[in-house]
């Protein structure tokens, strides 16, 4: 129950961030990339976690950004990173380039966060 409370709250964080941190004025969603461990607990807790947010969220309208009212699209990336700080960096990457997210939620290894904050950072994305 904690880490559900955790993560609706990123979330909601993550996406009140959207309206100062991205101006998506134009999209009709907002794209949250979440990246974790996903072949371990945490990372599936992690993203079933998201999805019953951006569900809720969803059902409600989506979220208000401006005048216009924006779904919420999640992007699931598994990172790796107990095994392998270099495949979350790749994952990473990958949201940022070819999934073109506007926010990342998720990480759980700190030397691996730290990697993929960086990343997040060169492309001027909200981690």
């Amino acid at each position: 129950m904690k880490n559900f409370k955790f993560v609706w709250v990123t979330i909601l964080v993550s996406v009140f961030i959207a309206i100062v941190c991205f101006p998506a004025w134009g999209a009709k969603t907002i794209k949250i990339g979440v990246i974790g461990p996903m072949q371990f607990v945490q990372g599936k807790g992690h993203w079933n976690g998201a999805v019953m947010a951006a569900e809720e969220i969803n059902a409600g309208g989506g979220v208000k950004v401006g005048d216009k009212k924006m779904k919420i699209e999640l992007v699931k990336a598994d990172s790796n990173e107990f095994l392998n700080v270099t495949d979350a960096t790749n994952a990473m990457e990958r949201l940022m380039t070819r999934d073109k997210v506007d926010f990342v939620v998720g990480g759980f290894r700190s030397e691996a966060v730290l990697a993929m904050q960086d990343i997040a950072m060169d492309y001027r994305a909200c981690a």
